[in-house]
């Protein structure tokens, strides 16, 4: 007599990517931002999150969602990162993460100051420290883009010091770009300053950022038809005219 045979059946679920894919197509001056292949319009807030406070980041998203922002831009990453991202994605805002690297001199941010030319020790320290934060945050469903580097080549003095900067750039935005395929490499530039130095040396940048006040801001389609650049931007700080540009 046999015995009756019990039917297991075994269905294989396949969960669902939890990172967004975000593409950027079209041409100068047409440019759409697809999140999931749905337009996405950035509405942003550039935010210094200080040390994880629970009650003021509550508080400050609380304030962003009133603003309407749905993105928020950092410069860089740290032991708050995580939290950071999964607070942004609790309350439905996406993420341009900042990835830090260091400033050729001091007396801008940080105080510091980095030789681009002959630190190799110090730019493997920085190459190894960026990837690890894209490895560690590419499939989280906050992150919208990286945003690689602040003002870097405002902030070198010598022309050979900026070429060595840019070509570091070049290399690692290209192997951010094997990394993650689905999030789009930002970098950011006080004005136009580095943007031939991008055209010339990091083509895997994919959106031109830009920190620019007061008049600037109309201007930056003139100055993208000037130096010949066929690349989005967002406009990643924005104010009030400067006292630089004031008379």
């Amino acid at each position: 007599m046999r015995t009756p045979g019990i039917l297991i059946l075994l269905i294989m679920l396949t969960a669902p990517t939890a990172f967004c894919d975000v593409t950027v197509e079209g041409k100068r001056g047409a440019w759409t931002m697809k999140v999931d292949g749905e337009p996405f319009y950035v509405q942003g807030i550039t935010w210094t999150s200080g040390a994880y406070d629970e009650t003021r980041w509550r508080n400050d998203f609380e304030t962003m969602k009133r603003l309407q922002a749905n993105t928020v831009r950092t410069w860089g990453v740290g032991k708050d990162t995580a939290k950071l991202l999964d607070m942004a994605d609790e309350y439905g805002i996406k993420v341009m993460l900042g990835l830090w690297l260091r400033h050729g001199r001091a007396g801008a941010e940080d105080d510091d100051e980095f030789d681009w030319i002959h630190d190799a020790p110090g730019r493997q320290v920085q190459w190894d420290d960026t990837i690890k934060a894209v490895e560690e945050f590419k499939k989280h469903p906050a992150l919208l883009c990286w945003g690689v580097a602040n003002e870097v080549i405002l902030n070198i003095a010598t022309e050979e010091e900026k070429q060595a900067y840019a070509q570091f750039l070049g290399k690692l935005t290209t192997e951010i770009k094997k990394l993650d395929p689905h999030h789009p490499i930002a970098s950011v530039s006080a004005w136009s300053i580095s943007w031939p130095y991008w055209r010339e040396h990091a083509p895997a940048i994919d959106i031109y950022g830009i920190n620019t006040y007061g008049y600037g801001a109309a201007a930056i389609p003139g100055e993208q038809e000037r130096l010949g650049v066929d690349k989005p931007y967002l406009i990643c700080e924005f104010g009030a005219t400067g006292e630089w540009e004031t008379q």
